[in-house]
């Protein structure tokens, strides 16, 4: 029992002093919010940025595989994409708008007969620019009023997929034309200077993240020796301490058995079987001989009696043999 206590008055102690320690702790976690705080701020501005570099880049690179004006794209995304498309698939569309423009012209019948049912003159088509073919095109196609023959015929002429671009085409030119008055009034529009210039910062920004993942990825390799002998060392010293940490766990499992032999011998009283209560003290002393009444029979309830008592009077035997090897090995606390 002295034992226990002073173990308590020790694990009081450490207690309190790691209270004391902690009690500065809420004002440095106060200054590492602060700092967190303006860092988040700063890193959501940089993903606005970026953000916004990336969607210039991209107009760039739109731009340069259709040739249509990176002004045209950056007024056209916004109104595609509500109308339920994409700049991509109005991109894609444009850059077939063309090619067929061209067989056409190059003598292809089926193509030229989907031209000239809009009343458009294939070879003069061919010459105009790729803003001015996109803005002629939806501006004819808007004329048709069989709605399967528009679908006929934008699929035919800019692929299957710009049949979604309907929507956004059914007002013609001037329809295009609103598009392109929103987006001015919405600080949209982008210039072909302006596109370069993001995609020349989008490839310096990538430029230096590769410099930096490739110092990383160096230094990991010059300090693979060190991370290997600390690895190594850390593993010996769990393979060390594991059996002495095991002898403790035993001697607080210790601790809890005898505490049960302790309650099975009051359960035993508090229900008045006083036989039951012998017998478990007589296991204890060493003496397994069963205990009888005055004829020498022993009840049925004293042999249950008897059997729980030996049970747990084995186990406490072998409890005890476990902390005297631990306490062989490891010094006890002091009294």
């Amino acid at each position: 029992m002295a034992t226990i206590v002073n173990l308590v008055a020790k694990l009081s102690a450490d207690v309190s002093q790691f209270r004391a320690q902690m009690g500065s702790v809420p004002s440095i976690l106060g200054g590492v919010k602060g700092a967190l705080a303006g860092l988040a701020g700063s890193v959501g501005f940089g993903a606005i940025v970026k953000g916004s570099l990336d969607a210039a880049d991209a107009i760039n690179d739109l731009s340069q595989r259709s040739q249509l004006s990176a002004e045209f794209l950056s007024a056209m995304e916004q109104g595609v994409r509500m109308a339920g498309s994409s700049i991509e698939t109005f991109n894609r569309g444009a850059l077939r708008l063309q090619k067929n423009a061209a067989l056409a012209a190059g003598g292809n019948a089926k193509l030229a007969e989907q031209f000239k049912l809009l009343g458009i003159n294939v070879q003069e088509f061919a010459k105009l620019s790729p803003d001015e073919q996109i803005r002629t095109y939806v501006d004819r196609l808007s004329t048709l009023e069989d709605q399967g023959a528009k679908v006929l015929n934008i699929t035919k002429l800019m692929g299957g997929a710009a049949a979604e671009l309907l929507p956004a085409f059914n007002d013609g030119a001037a329809g295009l034309d609103n598009m392109i008055a929103t987006a001015e009034k919405s600080n949209r529009i982008l210039s072909t200077d302006q596109v370069a210039a993001a995609a020349a910062a989008n490839d310096a920004i990538d430029l230096l993240n590769d410099s930096f993942s490739g110092l990383v990825r160096n230094l990991a390799i010059n300090f693979a020796p060190a991370i290997t002998a600390v690895s190594n060392g850390l593993s010996m010293l769990v393979s060390t301490v594991g059996p002495v940490i095991r002898e403790f766990v035993g001697a607080f499992l210790q601790i809890g058995t005898s505490l049960g032999g302790v309650a099975a011998l009051v359960g035993q009283l508090a229900r008045g079987n006083f036989a039951g209560a012998r017998e478990l003290l007589n296991i204890e002393r060493g003496d397994l001989a069963p205990t009888t009444r005055a004829g020498g029979r022993g009840t049925g309830g004293d042999a249950a009696a008897r059997e729980t008592a030996k049970n747990t009077a084995e186990s406490l035997r072998k409890q005890d043999e476990l902390i005297r090897a631990v306490r062989g090995g490891v010094p006890a606390v002091a009294q």
